[in-house]
């Protein structure tokens, strides 16, 4: 069509109303945007501290430096299936073979590891890996133990340096007198370090 004949069309085109409309939902401006508080459990009159726009504390969080509107939530939740696929690779990878030989490396060079070193280095985020960690790690003590070797987890520790309580129980379990969890701990630590030094 000629350029008049494309200005008509395009004319008639923006003339034409229709019949039905579908509602758009939109964000507000930030300047508009409501003030949203917690509702308390029985009584919708009842309100608690003021909330905004944010994910579960137990996720990653969104980002910093831009709007928090449904197209950052869009994107955080495929970042978020992308790692929870990675993560499910690794946890396939998360055993007590595997986290053994981690530990042992931190052994022959005398260093304490945290627990979320171990998963750092297995390449899975510490909100997927903490659940199944006191197991794997109970394992491979039961192992170092029944092959006569000090508790090789002693060296584990959380981020205050401490060791958690299923290692004491587990210790106990397998004949441990332990009056002291911090003196057995250091003196597990001290045995390990001596077995597993300059092998």
């Amino acid at each position: 069509p000629t350029k008049s004949e494309l200005a008509k069309l395009e004319a008639q085109l923006q003339s034409i109303k229709p019949s039905t409309t579908v509602p758009v939902m939109r964000d507000l401006a930030v300047e508009k945007h409501r003030t949203t508080l917690m509702q308390m459990r029985g009584n919708y009159q009842s309100t608690g501290i003021e909330v905004s726009e944010a994910t579960p504390a137990v996720f990653h969080p969104l980002p910093t430096d831009g709007p928090r509107d449904r197209l950052a939530l869009a994107k955080w939740l495929v970042d978020a299936i992308v790692t929870e696929q990675v993560n499910r690779g690794g946890l396939r990878n998360m055993n007590a073979s595997s986290v053994r030989e981690i530990v042992l490396r931190y052994a022959r060079s005398r260093r304490t590891c945290t627990y979320k070193a171990i998963a750092d280095e297995l390449g899975i985020e510490w909100s997927q890996a903490y659940r199944r960690m006191p197991k794997i790690l109970g394992q491979v003590s039961e192992m170092e133990h029944d092959s006569g070797r000090p508790l090789l987890t002693a060296i584990v520790v959380s981020q205050a340096g401490k060791c958690g309580d299923g290692f004491f129980e587990m210790a106990r379990r397998n004949g441990a007198k332990i009056t002291d969890n911090q003196e057995f701990q250091k003196e597990e630590q001290r045995r390990v370090f001596g077995c597993w030094n300059g092998k």
